[in-house]
């Protein structure tokens, strides 16, 4: 779920005896990026600090008791960018212009 143009909320829904998720947030825009990799206890993470007009891939895995990750769960996630733009004279009210790149969700089945 978008939460503004460079973060966005991840949800899953818990999986018995589960403990821990491993988040992971890779860069289709720029596959040379190394992938970051998160743990959390909770089925819930906030991810900060996306790029603007980006499409990322985040998939979240549920971790056994060797600490290995399971087969992620994938969602590619693209944010959107929002520009204001006042006008010059005052008697023009601002402009709000939204650019195509909107926010969008695909589940990937693994």
């Amino acid at each position: 779920v978008p939460l503004g143009i460079s973060s966005a909320h991840v949800t899953r829904g818990s999986v018995s005896k589960v403990l821990l998720y491993q988040v992971t947030v890779s860069d289709n825009d720029n596959p040379s990026n190394t992938p970051v990799i998160k743990e959390t206890s909770g089925t819930s993470m906030d991810i900060t600090n996306l790029e603007p007009c980006s499409t990322y891939t985040v998939g979240v895995s549920s971790v056994n008791v060797f600490l290995e990750p399971g087969e992620p769960i994938n969602v590619n996630h693209t944010t959107s960018s929002e520009y204001f733009n006042k006008g010059i004279n005052s008697n023009i009210l601002p402009l709000k212009l939204v650019l195509s790149c909107i926010v969008k969700f695909n589940f990937i089945i693994v």
